[in-house]
């Protein structure tokens, strides 16, 4: 399914109008409360919203951007969302990295959140984009630490979440320019200074990493959307 921020609420706003009049009339109205998808996301059947479907929002480079939807949250009308593909060979961190270089304090954070949203986004569709508070876990393999909880709007998905959104490996593949590519996760790699764990482009997690300011690797930018059809006309 291929949609518009904008088209996709005032298709909400329909459904929402109909169910309340299917109500009124007698035919009733099903919360459906199971789960699916992302780690106890819902389904958002309501939301004319499902893990699996995807949206074409905004544009980079020239090209439509398409987006896959990782999980919904109904209860909070919100979807995780990440790019099909990769957008282009971006750097972790643009000067040599501190022994501590982490999500938080890296020059991709800022450049997701700052000229890469500008570049890609309407206001209006910037105005869909949830700020949320992303916990960075330890790097399960070897606990190197990951940095505290940050804000953020665009960011890349960390190596749990990959692990929670991809329980099959070789569904974290992605492409760019038609050929298969490594991208980054916020997770830091081995205790080598400056190490981030990436999606290695054979299958899985490479928990050793690439290194944040010289190694050739992908991004591949996620957020929640605002699901939540009140401002429309």
């Amino acid at each position: 399914m291929k949609n518009t921020v904008t088209c996709m609420k005032k298709i909400l706003v329909l459904a929402a109008a109909l169910c309340l009049a299917l109500c009124v009339f007698g035919a009733g109205c099903v919360d459906n409360d199971e789960p699916s998808g992302g780690g106890g996301a819902s389904s958002g059947e309501e939301l004319d919203v499902k893990v699996g479907d995807s949206f074409t929002i905004g544009t980079y480079n020239g090209k439509a951007l398409e987006w896959d939807v990782l999980a919904v949250d109904k209860k909070n009308e919100k979807a995780l969302l990440i790019t099909k593909d990769c957008i282009g060979y971006v750097r972790f961190h643009d000067t040599q990295p501190p022994e501590d270089l982490t999500w938080e304090t890296s020059t991709l954070r800022a450049w997701l959140a700052g000229e890469f949203a500008d570049a890609a986004f309407s206001n209006a569709e910037k105005a869909d984009i949830l700020t949320v508070v992303n916990s960075n876990p330890p790097n399960s393999e070897n606990g190197v630490f990951a940095g505290d909880s940050t804000e953020d709007t665009v960011f890349v998905l960390s190596e749990s979440e990959m692990r929670q959104y991809y329980p099959n490996p070789e569904d974290m593949a992605a492409f760019y320019n038609g050929e298969g590519v490594s991208y980054w996760t916020r997770t830091p790699g081995d205790n080598q200074q400056g190490y981030i764990c990436t999606y290695s482009g054979g299958g899985d997690l490479y928990m050793t990493g690439n290194f944040a300011i010289s190694d050739a690797v992908c991004v591949r930018p996620a957020f929640w959307l605002d699901l939540s059809a009140d401002e429309e006309e």
